[in-house]
């Protein structure tokens, strides 16, 4: 007889072997193509799910453990499940042994989902390029930045005179009567 823990992982063994051979089938006529665009959006989109699950499935696991440590501190004592019912406080036991449950199994599908990111970036490193993590837009130096949008306004003040209008005062005037 297998338990939990035996079951578990025998599925974490194969799950990355089962990713990569998922992603050979799935994009095999965008390899034997090289319609490499393609598959760097589409992989790119499906690792950026995976962050997304992950972040998601790790807050899940913060609020289990804060509703824990709650629980503990509302019956005064920092004890597992397995000590309170060795004290006889069976309804406390379980009430503990149920969000410890819990936070195993968010635990078990949190490794499930590094493992398929993991291999999903392998894969792209394999036969795109080499994965950066997407930014979200956010300026990491503001100075540098800064420094070259000052440069970009003292130019366009000494040199304004020389650049051509762009649109001429009688092309407006049509476009405002359309």
């Amino acid at each position: 007889m297998t338990t939990i823990q035996q079951k578990e992982t025998e599925v974490l063994a194969t799950i990355r072997t089962n990713k990569q051979a998922s992603l050979n089938t799935e994009y095999k006529d965008m390899l034997a193509f090289d319609d490499l665009f393609n598959i760097k959006c589409e992989l790119g989109s499906e690792i950026r799910r995976l962050d997304y699950r992950i972040n998601n499935q790790k807050s899940l696991m913060d609020k289990k453990a804060i509703e824990y440590k709650e629980l503990q501190e509302i019956n005064g004592s920092n004890i597992t499940s397995v000590k309170a019912s060795f004290q006889g406080q069976e309804t406390y036991a379980n009430q503990l042994k149920k969000i410890e449950w819990i936070i195993e199994r968010m635990s078990y599908t949190l490794e499930i989902l590094e493992i398929k990111k993991e291999a999903t970036i392998d894969f792209y490193e394999a036969h795109v390029e080499k994965y950066v993590p997407y930014s979200s837009g956010q300026v990491k130096n503001l100075d540098k930045l800064n420094e070259e949008s000052t440069k970009g306004k003292q130019w366009l003040a000494e040199n304004i005179s020389k650049l051509d209008a762009v649109i001429e005062g009688s092309e407006v005037i049509p476009a405002i009567i359309e």
